[in-house]
């Protein structure tokens, strides 16, 4: 039986985007990347969405930062 996954949880989405991210990158799909890096950055309480190169960056920051934690 498949188990659906909290998605109120902040951690448990951010989880889920950085899987989507990943699977992104694999993919070569760098639109979708910049989507999901907008995506955490709204998730972990950025003010504004990624527009910019510098964004990019925190939302890869945010990615690192889970993966050192073991999400």
């Amino acid at each position: 039986m498949d188990r659906q996954r909290d998605t109120t949880d902040p951690a448990a989405l951010l989880v889920l985007a950085r899987d989507l991210r990943t699977a992104a990158v694999v993919a070569g799909r760098a639109d979708v990347v910049a989507k999901v890096d907008e995506v955490i950055l709204l998730i972990a309480g950025a003010d504004e969405p990624a527009a910019t190169e510098r964004d990019s960056d925190k939302a890869d920051t945010v990615v690192r930062i889970l993966d050192g934690l073991g999400f």
